[in-house]
């Protein structure tokens, strides 16, 4: 994925998934997570993979398979 892609994806997990919307996230029973990594291939510049970090927990989703992809909306509760 490019910044640009990947950049939507994170605007939605702040929105979303971060501890800034905490009552709202609360609320409506998704996940909430306080740090967010990214891979990045500087040979072609994308973003292959996103982590997730919730206390002592780690998601890990690879942003290039779109089974990982679809997982990765499932698990945060975005269908």
């Amino acid at each position: 994925m490019t910044i640009q892609e990947v950049s939507k994806i994170y605007d939605n997990i702040m929105f979303m998934n971060s501890w800034a919307n905490m009552a709202d996230v609360n609320h409506e029973g998704r996940r909430m997570f306080k740090y967010v990594s990214f891979k990045f291939d500087t040979r072609d510049g994308s973003i292959y993979v996103i982590t997730l970090y919730s206390g002592n927990e780690s998601y890990s989703f690879r942003l290039d398979d779109p089974d990982d992809l679809k997982r990765m909306y499932e698990f945060l509760g975005w269908e």
